[in-house]
Formats: C-alpha cells, sequence, structure tokens
C-alpha cells in the first residue's frame, strides 16, 4: 500500500471537490490546495494527487468527481487547465 492510499481516502471528500473546483469553476490546483490549508508535510502529496486524477479525468469517469459529461469534456477541450 502506497503512503497515496491513506491520504487518498482520508481527504476524499476534499479531492471530489477539488477536481470539481478546478473542472467547473476552473480554479488553479494550486489555490484549491492553499484554500484547503493542509498542513506542510501533506499538501505536496494531496496535490501530487490531484494532479494524477486531473490527469487521468475523462468523460467516462467524471461521475466520481460528481461533474457532467459536458463538463469535463469542456475541460478537456480547453486543454485541462490546472
Amino acid at each position: 500500500m502506497s503512503i497515496q492510499n491513506p491520504l487518498r481516502l482520508q481527504y476524499r471528500y476534499h479531492l471530489i471537490d477539488a477536481v470539481g473546483q478546478v473542472v467547473r469553476d476552473r480554479k488553479s490546483a494550486r489555490a484549491v490546495v492553499d484554500e484547503l490549508r493542509l498542513t506542510d508535510d501533506r499538501a505536496p502529496v494531496f496535490m501530487k494527487i490531484l494532479l494524477d486524477e486531473l490527469h487521468t479525468l475523462e468523460v467516462f469517469n467524471c461521475a466520481r468527481y460528481r461533474l457532467t459529461m459536458s463538463e469535463t469534456q469542456d475541460w478537456i477541450a480547453a486543454n485541462r487547465p490546472h
């Protein structure tokens, strides 16, 4: 089990919200992570998880982040701004 798995589980709701803010609200990943006010040791790990999720986000798996297919497709078409 990697170190990311326990953190991913602990912050799963924050991750869902963070992906939504980046995709739907077009906030930067950095701004979203800064708003979470994570500790200095957890923020970089959460950022990596967030960026990994954004990199693999597709229309077929967008529901896990409570995103619509059209929101996700628009974000992908805009070259995945993050």
